[in-house]
């Protein structure tokens, strides 16, 4: 069943924020007196560092962090539970399960579980394998603090143990973007704000590369944590049945996240997943006749699929009119440099909007947007919207600045 709702003017441009702006840097990194205090492992009351565990290195959570394709930063934690699922924690017998310290003594309680707060395919942009304490070797040999792909062939031993020591998969996927990996030593299994200050400690993975590079919608992924890795002690990561289930995550299906069509109106754009994740019918108030529908994705979009679709419009309800589909693929010149491709704009065939038009009822067949997939050339990818998308546009009475020209729509698919 679909729903409705209506969308008014965007006063920026509609793009999402860079792919850089993640977390800050951390800063608890070890030096001068402290360093050699915490080095072999003994707890030291000058500086709060506690002794570290003893036996086996062990996972204790995958978090994921979307800070920017939102209007507020989606965070995950896989080791939290459903709090639905809680028994009744004041029988005594239940007062030191973990599900009863969360549900019942955490202030976030279960808001970032996956079942309220999955991945995005965006969440790459930070992925943290947290451990009981710090991982510092790999097959009894020093673990590096850093790994970049692009930089594969110079890389030093150790960072190229760090590369090893976690990694991605996906059997589902039609392939994996790059991930850069970053070693932390510092941190803690507890935070007033994991959005702010992140647990630790923790090896790190992002997505980097191509514009188009993120994690794939709706897919299945396991984090492999490698039997050689160890702490300072030596002990290696021995996997469990409960870490194991902690390194898997499913991202949120592949859908519409954004609609807009003017940036005159002085109302806040609308951020279609905050009503539903399945909504599929959107209603445009004050559309310029010179601007396109602009639908913005939580995915990259294979826009060059895009201008065989088929769109059926009508104005008024009765007269077709020919309309075109088309993406956001490449910048303008010089260099026509790739974009992220997650807008599709949605636009008359030939000039603009007819003049005598009140609304416009426009309906895009259900599987003819599709995804990417990743890890090559960025062909067509496994997912779709499989419904039917209908979007209701009235047109504004004055003229309006568009998001998005016509004619700029027009060109947005083609190198310039």
């Amino acid at each position: 069943m679909s729903s409705s709702r209506t969308f008014r003017a965007f006063a920026g441009t509609g793009q999402r924020a860079g792919r850089g702006a993640h977390w800050g840097t951390i800063m608890g990194t070890t030096i001068g007196l402290c360093a050699a205090l915490l080095w072999p492992g003994c707890a030291d009351y000058l500086t709060g560092q506690l002794e570290e565990p003893k036996g086996p290195i062990q996972v204790t959570k995958l978090t994921l962090f979307d800070a920017s394709s939102r209007d507020a930063p989606v965070f995950t934690d896989t080791s939290l539970p459903d709090c639905k699922m809680a028994p009744d924690c004041t029988k005594p017998e239940n007062r030191e399960l973990r599900i009863c310290h969360v549900c019942y003594n955490d202030v976030f309680k279960d808001r970032y579980a996956p079942h309220k707060s999955p991945p995005t395919p965006d969440s790459g942009a930070d992925i943290r394998v947290v451990f009981n304490k710090a991982a510092l070797q790999f097959d009894s040999k020093e673990l590096g603090t850093d790994f970049d792909p692009a930089k594969e062939a110079s890389a030093s031993d150790a960072s190229k143990a760090l590369r090893d020591a976690a990694k991605i998969t996906c059997t589902e996927c039609g392939g994996l973007p790059p991930f850069v990996r970053s070693l932390f030593i510092s941190g803690s299994d507890v935070s007033f704000d994991p959005t702010a200050i992140p647990y630790g400690p923790s090896i790190k993975l992002s997505v980097s590369g191509d514009p188009r590079a993120a994690l794939e919608p709706d897919s299945n992924y396991i984090v492999q944590v490698d039997s050689k890795i160890a702490g300072r002690d030596g002990e290696r990561f021995v996997a469990t049945p409960e870490q194991t289930a902690l390194l898997k995550f499913k991202t949120e299906p592949f859908l519409v996240s954004r609609v807009f069509g003017s940036k005159n109106s002085p109302d806040k754009d609308e951020w279609v997943y905050k009503s539903s994740p399945a909504l599929t019918s959107f209603d445009i108030a004050d559309q310029p006749r010179g601007g396109a529908v602009t639908l913005v994705f939580n995915a990259p979009v294979h826009v060059a699929s895009l201008a065989a679709v088929m769109v059926d419009a009508r104005k008024d309800g009765t007269t077709p009119i020919p309309v075109t589909l088309g993406g956001d693929a490449f910048g303008a010149s010089p260099g026509c440099k790739v974009k992220p491709q997650r807008e599709v704009y949605v636009f008359p065939t030939t000039g603009d909007w007819p003049i005598d038009a009140n609304e416009v009822k426009i309906r895009i067949p259900g599987g003819s947007i599709k995804d990417v997939a990743q890890g090559g050339a960025f062909g067509p990818g496994r997912h779709s919207i499989g419904s039917e998308l209908v979007i209701n546009v009235k047109f504004a009475s004055a003229t309006g600045s568009p998001h998005v020209k016509n004619a700029d729509a027009r060109a947005a698919s083609k190198c310039p």
